[in-house]
């Protein structure tokens, strides 16, 4: 960071100095697949895709494992027995 401040994402931060991604790698001897998307902020994105469903054809569905579909269904409820008075 050229100011030293912490960024979730450099890419703004980065025009406002006069910079792209490439200049910014070059300038301070970064791999040329350093992220520029810090890792939190890129799973957050990932997880709020993967529930709103992008990346998948219309009409396909999620299918969850055998073993989760038993633990998320629920057990009937006993009959409420009347009490005699």
């Amino acid at each position: 960071m050229i100011d030293g401040k912490p960024y979730k994402t450099l890419r703004r931060h980065l025009s406002t100095n006069g910079l792209t991604p490439k200049e910014y790698r070059t300038r301070y001897n970064l791999k040329s697949d350093y992220p520029m998307v810090a890792p939190s902020y890129s799973e957050a994105r990932r997880t709020m895709a993967k529930f709103i469903g992008l990346g998948r054809k219309p009409g396909q569905t999620v299918q969850k494992p055998a073993d989760e579909a038993s633990k998320t269904a629920r057990k009937p409820r006993a009959p409420k027995v009347a009490e005699e008075a």
